[in-house]
């Protein structure tokens, strides 16, 4: 390690299908001893409550580290359990929405701001009409989702705090989800959101400026700044970041925000010294630097540096919501299947082939069959 020349590392290899299996990584750290991790969310959580990690807490109280610059957001993520310190992370990532300044502009129609709701989102979107000024189509919003419909339907779910399946049985039924697909289904129809097909990328329309709203996570500042840089036929447009879309009853948080490189110490270690030297330069506002120059990581855990980083946006949107506590969950879930089987009712309802109240009832029959199956299974 360049600031530390006498610590040397050795990798512990781990499949990556086993970091979110707690008993196969739990058999990793018998057999191999780690004494630095490397973890998600998820498996951080799992850890602590197992009693595996070192609490970094006296160790940063000894060495003045500072994480008064940190995203509080993380910071009290990482505290969620005991309100100890496990862990630290450099960065994070999330999901923004991203607009198109000048279509708003040309169409007449109020920026998007922080903290909107899902229906205002959708509101606003249906405020477009479907062509410019030269008669290209154009669209309010775009998922950017490889699940089609399914993909609006659900977030809009999630962000609602709504489950599909609930003790083995599906959820779907309930006013709430139908009031959902109802609403999606409406803003399909009027042409506001770009369509998409189930397992296939939407072409991006938006970086062509042909959508005013896209859902993307915090990794397509990157795509923007090299399409402007490397492609030739790209024409730039002014372009800004709000939050991801809020629940009202819970609107500071966020199921977007995740925390996914969090390094902790092994609590039966026998080189807490070196381990402590190596968490806390990678947390250092040094290296936190560098990473703010090159673009290399997610979103800088760093508020300051990462405002600083030569963007020429605002990208304070980024840090305005924080994460959900995540926590590992097993049980009987939908499959494939259950995507088309939504993604085929609902254009039945865009296309008027079926009333919207026939095709949501058919989903709900499918989703009750297809729980059975896979519970007999």
């Amino acid at each position: 390690m360049m600031k530390y020349p006498n610590i040397t590392l050795e990798p512990v290899e781990i499949r990556p299908e086993d970091i979110y299996n707690p008993e196969k990584y739990e058999k990793m750290l018998s057999e191999s001893s780690p004494d630095i991790l490397d973890l998600n969310l998820v498996m951080y959580n799992h850890l602590i409550e197992k009693g595996f990690l070192y609490s970094l807490d006296v160790l940063m109280k000894q060495n003045d580290f500072d994480i008064d610059n940190y995203f509080p957001g993380v910071i009290e993520i990482l505290k969620q359990n005991d309100g100890q310190l496990y862990g630290l992370s450099p960065d994070f990532s999330t999901d923004a929405l991203y607009f198109n300044r000048e279509l708003f502009e040309e169409f007449k129609i109020p920026l998007p701001t922080d903290k909107m709701s899902w229906t205002e989102i959708l509101d606003l979107a249906k405020r477009f009409p479907n062509s410019d000024n030269k008669g290209n189509k154009i669209y309010g919003f775009s998922m950017n989702s490889l699940f089609g419909f399914y993909g609006l339907f659900n977030s809009i779910g999630v962000t609602s705090g709504l489950q599909q399946i609930d003790k083995k049985e599906s959820a779907l039924g309930t006013s709430e989800w139908k009031k959902i697909f109802v609403n999606a289904v409406e803003a399909y129809r009027a042409g506001a959101v770009q369509p998409g097909v189930l397992d296939e990328q939407p072409e991006d329309l938006f970086i062509q400026g042909r959508v005013a709203m896209q859902l993307n996570s915090s990794q397509y500042i990157k795509t923007m700044k090299s399409e402007k840089e490397f492609n030739k036929n790209f024409k730039p447009f002014q372009w800004g970041i709000v939050t991801y879309p809020i629940n009202p009853n819970n609107n500071e948080y966020s199921d977007r925000v995740s925390v996914d490189h969090i390094f902790s110490i092994t609590k039966n270690t026998i080189h807490l010294s070196e381990a402590w030297k190596f968490i806390s330069y990678i947390n250092s506002e040094e290296v936190a630097k560098l990473q703010s120059r090159t673009l290399s990581s997610d979103i800088l855990s760093r508020p300051g540096l990462m405002t600083e980083s030569g963007l020429g946006i605002d990208v304070s949107a980024f840090y305005k919501l924080k994460p959900i506590k995540s926590s590992l969950k097993k049980g009987v879930g939908f499959g494939r299947e259950h995507y088309v089987s939504i993604n085929t009712e609902a254009q039945n309802a865009i296309d008027g082939k079926k009333t919207v109240d026939e095709a949501y009832e058919n989903i709900i029959k499918q989703s009750k069959l297809e729980l059975k199956e896979s519970l007999a299974k």
